[in-house]
């Protein structure tokens, strides 16, 4: 008798380390789980605020873009001929000055 009863006490006790391991295993996927969802989330969540950010901030302008910018606000204002030098480095001040602050964000 004594010996089916440790039989039994066997067996759960093989059933509960069985059933235990399941459940550290259940336990474990969980938190792996939750822990990639939750990198996820604050990835996306910094990507979204820099994107917000990089919109509010005009960006600044490379020397060649700079170039063409005053290029085009030159051709727009245009060059009379008769123009004399001291005219030519006032009006290109100017428009180097509107450049300027174009590229910090005032319009």
């Amino acid at each position: 008798m004594s010996s089916h009863k440790y039989t039994q006490d066997k067996a759960m006790r093989k059933s509960l380390r069985l059933s235990r391991r399941q459940q550290r295993a259940e336990d474990t996927k969980t938190v792996i789980a939750t822990g990639i969802s939750l990198a996820i989330t604050f990835a996306m969540t910094v990507i979204m605020i820099s994107q917000l950010a990089s919109c509010t901030i005009p960006p600044k302008l490379d020397a060649y873009e700079q170039h063409n910018a005053d290029v085009r606000k030159w051709s727009e204002v245009g060059c009379p001929r008769t123009s004399t030098r001291a005219e030519l480095n006032d009006m290109w001040g100017t428009l180097y000055i509107e450049a300027q602050l174009i590229n910090m964000g005032y319009n």
